[in-house]
């Protein structure tokens, strides 16, 4: 029997043949489609491959926020950023910053290069 092959692989499989076979045959609005779905395709590969580390950093903002009160989102933390509930929280400023990154990454890994902070 067979063994299938894990989404992660399946996801690499599908961009490098977009990428390489298709994309160079294609022009105009139909390369620019193409492009887009490559890089949709990308940032699912990448957010598989982090493994939840979004997730995790969410939970550990609200955590940090609110401790033992579930029913906060980050509208509320938002709210709190805006009136100046969390001012001189440096550790809830540092798992924002951590997870601003990490989106990034998900989204633009190029520019989250960058990123030197």
């Amino acid at each position: 029997m067979k063994a299938q092959p894990a989404e992660q692989d399946l996801l690499a499989i599908a961009l490098e043949t977009l990428e390489t076979k298709l994309i160079p045959s294609l022009s105009g609005a139909d390369r620019y489609n193409a492009l887009m779905i490559a890089n949709a395709l990308g940032m699912v590969s990448r957010e598989i491959s982090e493994g939840g580390e979004s997730e995790l950093l969410s939970g550990k903002i609200l955590g940090a926020a609110y401790g033992e009160d579930r029913g906060r989102d980050f509208s509320d933390l938002a709210a709190d950023i805006r009136t100046g509930r969390l001012d001189g929280r440096e550790d809830i400023a540092g798992l924002v910053l951590s997870l601003a990154h990490a989106r990034c990454h998900l989204s633009n890994p190029k520019a989250a290069a960058t990123y030197t902070g």
